[in-house]
């Protein structure tokens, strides 16, 4: 599947080529989302897709790929962050993510959700990588492919359940339902009509299909169609639909967010060394606390140094740089009072010969969870 992936990819990459000339953003920490809805929604497509260069305002780093790709992974927290209310998670034990029906309620949702669908196809045009993971029937709607009973596994596991019991057995007597479902509305459980007239039909043996069918498409959409418009209508400016037509969703989602999990193996065997080799004390220490790690960790020691916790699906040979692919690199320095320290647009941690590991370890954690911002470039 990977092989078959990579063609895939090479033929939309060679169609999504950035235009000749420069696109500055300058964007506030204390207000990513605001600032950066503004940057992005005030300038034209033609614009967005030149070289892009990011700048937080009151820093002194110089993009050269990096910030630009710590600004996309802070800005993924910030408008998928369920807090906000655009998106919410699938349901309590699946972290993956839907369009939040009751959004709506927003003047400016619509606003929104263009401007999501709009960063979202910008990361993937650059080549950078969304911090954020949606349902599967997400990716199908952005690829126009029709939605099916068996998609409700993946968004709503209960309810498949019930449904597929439903269909499978006689429910003469039973069960008492009618065409609707409740739903609750900030608090409060309202009744809504999945047909028309819905409160007045009781589901039976011969229409029970037709209910199962209007309740899985009411799970799939709960009101959010004009939301998720929006969202293609920014995104499909700068993927169009018939670049990615012959992906499947699995597919749609590597491409989008890269994998998920880090294959540590794969990152030590595309490591490049300057003043180190990797039989040194300092390397297979700098390993041995990186496999230590949890998942978390070890996904932000990587958006240290590279500015985006994803990696793409070749792995990490395929690490993008300033220009073109630079493998993880780590080089030594020999002050061993400073902090392990990154250069983003180079991939590159410069890390101290520290004396143990009990040194070198609490340095880079310090280094890592201390790591907002980036002054080094």
């Amino acid at each position: 599947m990977r092989r078959d992936f990579n063609a895939k990819q090479r033929k939309i990459r060679s169609s999504l080529q950035a235009s000749p000339g420069e696109c500055h953003l300058k964007v506030h920490r204390a207000s990513l989302f605001q600032s950066s809805e503004r940057e992005v929604m005030k300038r034209p497509t033609k614009i967005l897709k030149k070289h892009l260069f990011v700048h937080f305002d009151d820093e002194g780093g110089l993009d050269y790929g990096g910030l630009a790709r710590e600004w996309i992974f802070l800005l993924s927290h910030e408008m998928f962050n369920p807090f906000y209310g655009l998106f919410e998670y699938s349901s309590e034990t699946n972290y993956t993510l839907q369009i939040n029906p009751n959004s709506i309620t927003n003047p400016d949702c619509l606003r929104h959700f263009e401007f999501v669908g709009r960063m979202v196809g910008l990361a993937t045009f650059h080549r950078h990588f969304i911090d954020a993971a949606f349902v599967s029937t997400f990716y199908k709607q952005l690829l126009r492919r029709p939605l099916q009973l068996g998609d409700l596994q993946h968004v709503d596991p209960e309810l498949h359940r019930s449904m597929i019991w439903i269909l499978e057995n006689d429910v003469t007597d039973v069960i008492d339902q009618t065409f609707t479902v409740d739903v609750d509305k900030f608090g409060m459980t309202v009744t809504q009509e999945l047909i028309p007239n819905g409160a007045q039909i009781q589901v039976t043996e011969d229409n029970k299909k037709r209910f199962v069918d209007a309740m899985a498409q009411w799970r799939f959409f709960r009101g959010t169609e004009r939301q998720m418009r929006a969202f293609m209508t920014g995104f499909y400016e700068f993927v169009p639909l018939e670049e990615i037509r012959h992906l499947d969703e699995s597919e749609l989602e590597f491409l989008i967010s890269g994998l998920r999990q880090l294959d540590i193996e794969d990152w030590e065997n595309h490591t490049d060394y300057t003043g180190y080799d990797k039989t040194d004390e300092q390397v297979i220490w700098f390993w041995k606390c990186l496999r230590e790690m949890d998942a978390e960790k070890q996904a932000k020691l990587l958006q240290f140094v590279t500015g985006t916790s994803r990696v793409p699906l070749e792995g990490f040979r395929a690490l993008q740089g300033t220009d073109r692919a630079r493998p993880f690199w780590i080089q030594r320095i020999h002050d061993v009072s400073r902090l392990p320290s990154s250069h983003t647009c180079f991939n590159r941690l410069d890390l101290p010969a520290y004396s143990s590991f009990e040194i070198l370890r609490s340095k880079l954690l310090a280094a890592v969870e201390g790591s907002q911002g980036f002054t080094n470039e």
